[in-house]
């Protein structure tokens, strides 16, 4: 831990007012030369010098506890965080510290925005599991959070600025639309008598699936293409799927995997534009081996049943020849008229 008002006085030499600041909430290691670094005379909220008792105040809470926590100040909602926040807003840190919340969330700041006017008005707001889209690494993700915002009120009741208390979970909420999908799935093809059947049933539940399956196709060996669905007619780089391959094409990515891992030159294939506000990573790609594992379950039985059909009808055949070996003769013309069953 570092005190904050050596930092104060290391990057602000001469600044007079080192002494004054000893006071100030000490700062964790972590986010040390991110404040420090920051030029804090230059945002909405001023020199810190200058910062209101409340915020003083506000600021020691928030660094003193490990939940995220991010503060929303004065009318411009001007950003001060602490350590466990920064995950929550990745490349945004360290350059949303000191700069208005509007800058900072322009691509959520029609939801966010009005949020955070109620709870400088004095009303309170909590959501959960919202939809929050963040661009925080490079590109427009699929976010989701619990939080609230409440009003931080000074000594006389007036509101200075807005408290943020947030978790994030989108990893629980992408992994329990995806548990259902897999379940609906499997109960779906449990009954499907042929691979035609297969798709006819659970095709236009996968396309129903839109942020993990923008575009989805299950692909039979031998069966035309639909070339509407936007998807490639074949892997770009040719030749059997084995157990999976991601392709980077000009809209996105596609991945292709085969239903039936041991028998990649008549497997189905499961196609897949890849959702853009999903990072390419071991959870996605994980559970689309699993979807595909699933169908290849369905792939299995039909053959499994297929071939127990063709075993039931050539014993049918043997047996029915072997009884017919055994029938006597049938008496010549001329002699009586015999009618004979096995």
């Amino acid at each position: 831990m570092a005190p904050f008002g050596g930092l104060v006085m290391s990057a602000c030499v001469g600044g007079g007012y080192g002494a004054r600041m000893r006071s100030f909430p000490t700062v964790p290691a972590a986010l040390a030369a991110a404040y420090a670094g920051t030029d804090w005379a230059a945002s909405p909220l001023g020199p810190m010098e200058r910062w209101s008792a409340t915020l003083r105040g506000t600021v020691d809470l928030m660094l003193a506890t490990g939940f995220p926590v991010t503060l929303f100040w004065g009318p411009e909602f001007a950003l001060v965080y602490n350590e466990a926040y920064v995950p929550l807003i990745r490349d945004k840190h360290p350059g949303a510290l000191g700069t208005p919340a509007r800058e900072v969330f322009p691509e959520v700041w029609d939801l966010i925005g009005p949020m955070m006017d109620s709870a400088r008005l004095g009303a309170p707001t909590w959501v959960q599991d919202e939809h929050v889209p963040l661009r925080r690494r490079g590109f427009l993700e699929e976010c989701y959070f619990t939080f609230s915002y409440s009003p931080v009120r000074n000594e006389v009741g007036e509101v200075e600025g807005v408290m943020d208390i947030a978790t994030e979970t989108t990893e629980q909420v992408i992994s329990r639309r995806r548990l259902q999908l897999l379940t609906a799935v499997a109960q779906r093809i449990a009954n499907a008598q042929d691979a035609e059947d297969l798709v006819r049933l659970v095709l236009p539940l996968l396309r129903s699936s839109t942020k993990d399956l923008p575009v989805v196709d299950i692909r039979l060996p031998g069966a035309a293409v639909d070339a509407r669905q936007g998807l490639p007619r074949s892997p770009a780089e040719g030749g059997p799927v084995f157990t999976g391959r991601v392709e980077r094409h000009e809209d996105g990515h596609i991945a292709w995997f085969p239903l039936v891992d041991n028998d990649t030159e008549d497997s189905p294939l499961l196609v897949v534009s890849l959702s853009r506000e999903l990072a390419l990573g071991d959870g996605y790609l994980g559970f689309l081996r699993l979807l595909a594992g699933t169908l290849g379950q369905a792939v299995a039985s039909i053959r499994v049943r297929r071939a127990e059909r063709a075993v039931t009808e050539a014993q049918r055949t043997m047996a029915e020849a072997f009884q017919r070996s055994l029938l006597p003769a049938p008496v010549g013309p001329g002699g009586p008229q015999l009618a004979m069953r096995y």
